[in-house]
């Protein structure tokens, strides 16, 4: 009976996913792509949460923040400290993956290889999917690149754009993905 229940669990979260992967336009379109024009999205403090502005509803929710660089911190590998995430996130820089955590209550505590920051321009892309609950970056955790030991506050503006939202997809949607003690459904 239990694992019955967990490979239905396991497979609803599978779908839901699926689900919002294929209807994320922030997917199709690549909105982690460091030229990409996102002139018309908005805007809000990070950390906080999208719903306070959007209203609740549960998808995914893509972020970017510009940051400048010197000719010194170029090149030079970095961490990325993003606190933490409600629910799921993929994290990239310059349009590269550097990484993701698939449930909210890890830190996001990334590894930037060295090579991925330049002089000038850079952009942090975050996709965030939330399968239930309010979508949020978590207040009071620490946000911040650091590089040669000089850290980049990241607790400011950053644009903000729905990639998708579940609302119709399944009545019985995930609340975690992992395994059986990470996975419910309402």
């Amino acid at each position: 009976m239990i694992k019955s229940t967990e490979s239905s669990e396991q497979a609803l979260s599978k779908a839901w996913y699926a689900e919002l992967d294929q209807s994320d336009i922030g997917l199709n379109q690549h909105w982690e792509k460091f030229d990409l024009n996102d002139s018309d999205w908005k805007t809000m403090q990070i950390p906080g949460s999208w719903e306070d502005k959007e209203g609740s509803f549960d998808g995914s929710v893509w972020f970017r923040k510009e940051i400048t660089l010197t000719k010194n911190q170029a090149g030079k590998s970095a961490f990325l400290n993003l606190g933490r995430i409600k629910d799921a996130d993929v994290t990239y820089i310059n349009g590269t993956k550097v990484g993701n955590v698939t449930y909210e209550y890890p830190p996001r505590w990334y590894d930037v290889p060295a090579g991925i920051l330049k002089e000038g321009k850079n952009i942090i892309a975050v996709r965030v999917s939330n399968g239930s609950g309010k979508g949020q970056f978590i207040a009071d955790k620490p946000y911040y690149l650091e590089i040669d030991g000089q850290k980049i506050d990241l607790k400011s503006e950053w644009k903000y754009k729905i990639g998708a939202k579940s609302t119709e997809w399944l009545p019985d949607k995930p609340l975690y993905v992992g395994n059986r003690r990470d996975c419910t459904t309402r």
